[in-house]
């Protein structure tokens, strides 16, 4: 398990704790400098047994979650605010020349060709 520093939230220790058959504690460790070695006595350890005290007796487990428990919401469109703009409000250059009902995409040589 892992155990993170008190004073900065950034540093995790990890902690090995070996039980007998019986529930005694065998052996325990810590990346920490008191809990090194197979008989490390540090906070660290004790925090960690301390839940597994809370998990036996409650079945609850205090646990942050972690930076990917959050389903991912990257890909999803943002709430549009505002309506569409209208197509008689756009501002298209040179809109007075040419009416929108005359508008003919093919070029002038392919008008009403037989073979086109």
């Amino acid at each position: 398990m892992a155990c993170r520093a008190e004073m900065k939230k950034k540093i995790n220790y990890l902690v090995d704790i070996s039980f007998t058959k019986h529930g005694i504690v065998h052996e325990a460790q810590c990346e920490y400098g008191a809990g090194e070695g197979p008989f490390g006595h540090c906070k660290h350890i004790r925090t960690v047994l301390y839940a597994c005290l809370k998990f036996v007796k409650t079945g609850d487990v205090k646990a942050e979650s972690s930076c990917t428990e959050p389903l991912q919401a990257f890909h999803r469109a943002k709430k549009r605010t505002g309506s569409p703009l209208k197509a008689r409000d756009l501002n298209m250059v040179g809109a007075e020349i040419c009416d929108i009902k005359d508008f003919y995409p093919r070029p002038v040589h392919f008008r009403n060709a037989p073979n086109y």
